[in-house]
């Protein structure tokens, strides 16, 4: 079996994406254990998923990533790896490779998808990001983990340390950190260290008023400028009442995915008259609600579209069958149709400007060189005022034809 080991690394060196999820042909000690015999340094990703990991397993994979021998992987994922011991030997085998000096300096994607890591592997894996290990990582997926309040206490001190400033997805949806590990994190959101973060979930948490209201509290504190999805939020009533109000505050205009597994009728009233129609979400995208769609919540929608007309986000509710909402439905869509040709007019627009500048540009730096080559002393230039008069001339035609 030993001399496998050399044949399969002298096959594996030639390859920058390896992906053994649910391969039965090779298990994850038989490929730690070539990995171990020479550095791949063209190995950009490695996806071993979906098998059963043991102990000897993970320590194998564990011992090539702290030799070195990966120096250039930049996407990990070895989710759905069932980790066979109680104790999370395999995940702090493979923390401690990670922290191992710099043999990881270039991952940016790393998911640990449904390993059942708990409380115990996030501890071991917090560790490393603290110690400054991980800094290019972009990607942080701990979906569905088991991982409760300790865990997530011990992340969100990782996640303030400052050594993830590239960091834009963190996933920890189908958890159970409840509300005093959902305050540690959001503490972590609001301190300004994750400016750069897109991408944040945390449904399935068991998350109450408490815990939504911290989250609250770090979107409107203004140190989260990139958000632009929270994936699905299923909080209690006051929660997400909470949160639909951190919305007003103005500092999450990014936002381009909302989902509100349950959301009160008055609570997606004030969403759609204080939150959409002044415009405090322009760059929405999708909104999706589980709630009342009676009259009162229908015509509300149908104003904040008709007096926003930058407002053409995709609303996905579940229309009620009663004739009055079906005919409002489509008094809705109309509205909706409406803003979607004007934005896209808009953006039309915006390139047709855009080009222009650009044409602007590149002309007035050509003069520039031309003065600078020839010697020529700075004067007036009498062509530049009529090409521009011509360009605009031309996006004026443009609008007109808008």
């Amino acid at each position: 079996m030993e001399k496998l080991y050399p044949e399969l690394y002298h096959h594996l060196v030639h390859f920058s994406v390896l992906d053994f999820t649910n391969k039965e042909s090779i298990n994850v000690f038989t490929l730690g254990m070539a990995l171990q015999i020479g550095p791949l340094p063209k190995l950009e990703i490695l996806e071993i998923g979906r098998q059963i990991g043991t102990e000897e397993e993970m320590e194998s994979l564990a011992d090539a990533i702290a030799m070195g021998h990966l120096p250039n992987l930049k996407y990990f994922n070895c989710s759905e790896i069932q980790f066979d011991d109680l104790d999370q030997v395999g995940i702090k085998s493979l923390s401690r490779a990670l922290s191992a000096g710099f043999n990881c300096a270039a991952l940016e994607q790393l998911h640990l998808v449904e390993n059942e890591i708990r409380d115990d592997g996030v501890i071991a894996l917090s560790a490393v990001i603290a110690g400054g290990h991980l800094t290019s990582l972009k990607h942080l997926n701990l979906l569905y983990n088991h991982v409760g309040v300790e865990g997530a206490k011990a992340l969100a001190v990782a996640l303030e340390s400052g050594f993830l400033p590239n960091l834009l997805e963190l996933e920890l949806s189908r958890n159970c950190i409840r509300d005093e590990g959902a305050e540690a994190i959001a503490r972590a959101l609001g301190s300004g260290m994750l400016r750069r973060l897109d991408t944040f979930g945390v449904w399935m948490n068991e998350i109450e008023s408490k815990g939504a209201s911290a989250i609250a509290r770090a979107l409107e504190s203004g140190n989260l400028p990139a958000l632009r999805d929270i994936g699905i939020l299923d909080f209690d009533d006051e929660g997400t009442n909470t949160i639909v109000r951190s919305f007003a505050s103005g500092h999450v205009r990014t936002l381009e995915k909302v989902h509100f597994e349950h959301i009160e009728k008055q609570t997606a009233i004030f969403l759609a008259r204080n939150v959409l129609e002044p415009g405090h979400l322009p760059e929405l995208e999708e909104l999706r609600l589980t709630s009342p769609s009676d009259v009162e919540t229908v015509q509300a929608f149908i104003l904040a579209y008709q007096n926003n007309g930058l407002l053409a986000a995709d609303l996905q509710v579940d229309w009620d069958s009663s004739p009055e909402v079906q005919v409002l439905e489509d008094v809705f869509n109309i509205v909706r149709d409406r803003n979607l040709r004007l934005t896209q007019a808009l953006r039309y627009n915006r390139y047709v400007s855009g080009m222009f500048e650009l044409q602007k540009s590149t002309f007035g730096h050509e003069i520039r060189n031309f003065v600078r080559d020839h010697e020529l002393a700075p004067s007036p230039l009498e062509s530049g005022p009529v090409v521009l008069q011509t360009k605009r001339a031309e996006v004026g035609a443009v609008e007109k034809c808008l």
